[in-house]
């Protein structure tokens, strides 16, 4: 049974990760939430637009300014370090894109 969305996504690639970072990045539930969004897409994604996205996800709603900075921060001080380091998405810091 073929599955879709960040889960499989993660999975996909875990030939070259070993389980216990593949559990790690799906427990995160921002990185979680950032693989859904990206998998989702066949283009890289402005962190800016990952950011409005990650608050409405968890909010329902449309992102204050202030909401939006903190998923911002959130995104570059957690969520990056963690999927980049491990090959699972590209950031372009020239364009402040991401791309699955």
């Amino acid at each position: 049974m073929a599955t879709h969305g960040p889960d499989s996504a993660v999975e996909s690639r875990a030939d070259r990760l070993p389980a216990e970072v593949v559990e790690a990045l799906l427990a995160d539930e921002a990185c979680r939430t950032l693989l859904g969004l990206l998998h989702d897409r066949d283009c890289p994604v402005p962190v800016d637009d990952l950011a409005a996205r990650l608050v409405e996800t968890r909010g329902g709603g449309s992102s204050s300014l202030e909401q939006r900075r903190r998923a911002r921060g959130e995104i570059f001080q957690e969520c990056l370090p963690q999927l980049t380091a491990t090959g699972v998405v590209h950031f372009d810091s020239l364009l402040g894109t991401v791309e699955y």
